[in-house]
């Protein structure tokens, strides 16, 4: 099982709670973003009782990884400050492209300008899928965008698709043109009737139009990964430890405005499938 914990801190130094989390998740993958914190610090944190050590890898201040993998099954593939794709190699299983963004706010940049960004991004996924022969690509991160967001749903852009299904067939033609699906199971996490809060992040205006919640934190899958995915292993964490990450039924601003997520894919079932 590969467990991958995102969180968008805020900046808050969240030490403990980092390493009570990853002890409770059993992450192999941690990924932060807005996150001022002393390496050396917090991996003696993660590591305190630990027998598979965490180390941080790469140099990215706007993406960062501890990760119990080594370098060798971690590899570097592209790093454009807001995106970074790593080549992960587990013990067991398949490798995985992973793709880490967080894109830009909604409160600074416009429509179009989000779109772009999208755009080459999964121009470069699709790139990198062809040159590695990868096709089992999972993005997480903050993308400052919901489920039913233009950009996440356009056949040009991400390509997010609510229904397994669908997802399964793995391509569609859209005007002659081949598009790759992902599969998005945060659409199953919007709203209160959902498993877990309404969404992973807050945000009240006096706009005449105003959602509230917001799923801004999500998790993309390939359909070559939905054979290794359940959606009892797809989080979003209101409690670590004693700490209380709801406050009022919001995000506890004490933590951060914005909800963690944990994935987990048991790629373990790809050898047992063979065996």
């Amino acid at each position: 099982m590969v467990s991958i914990l995102f969180w968008n801190l805020k900046n808050k130094p969240l030490y403990k709670v980092l390493a009570t989390a990853c002890r409770e998740h059993d992450v192999d993958i941690l990924i932060l973003a807005e996150a001022d914190l002393d390496s050396d610090v917090l991996r003696e944190e993660l590591n305190d009782g630990s027998t598979r050590l965490y180390y941080e890898v790469g140099l990215s201040k706007v993406i960062r990884f501890f990760t119990r993998y080594l370098p060798a099954n971690f590899a570097p593939i592209y790093d454009s400050g807001r995106v970074v794709m790593r080549l992960v190699t587990p013990p067991i299983g398949p490798q995985v492209l992973l793709v880490a963004a967080h894109l830009p706010s909604k409160l600074h940049r416009e429509e179009p300008d989000q779109q772009f960004y999208v755009q080459r991004i999964t121009k470069k996924v699709n790139e990198l899928e062809a040159k590695l022969k990868c096709k089992a690509t999972i993005v997480v991160g903050d993308l400052n965008l919901n489920p039913f967001d233009a950009a996440m749903t356009r056949s040009d852009m991400f390509h997010g698709v609510m229904d397994q299904a669908i997802a399964r067939a793995g391509s569609r033609m859209v005007q002659g043109e081949e598009s790759q699906y992902f599969y998005n199971p945060m659409w199953s996490r919007l709203g209160d009737g959902s498993v877990g809060p309404p969404g992973t992040y807050y945000h009240r205006t006096g706009n005449v139009q105003n959602l509230f919640w917001h799923t801004f934190d999500q998790v993309l899958l390939r359909p070559s990964l939905l054979e290794f995915f359940s959606h009892n292993d797809l989080l979003v964490l209101t409690k670590i430890g004693s700490a209380e990450l709801l406050r009022n039924n919001k995000p506890n601003k004490k933590f951060s405005d914005h909800l963690p997520i944990v994935v987990r894919l048991n790629l373990e079932r790809a050898v047992a499938n063979v065996g």
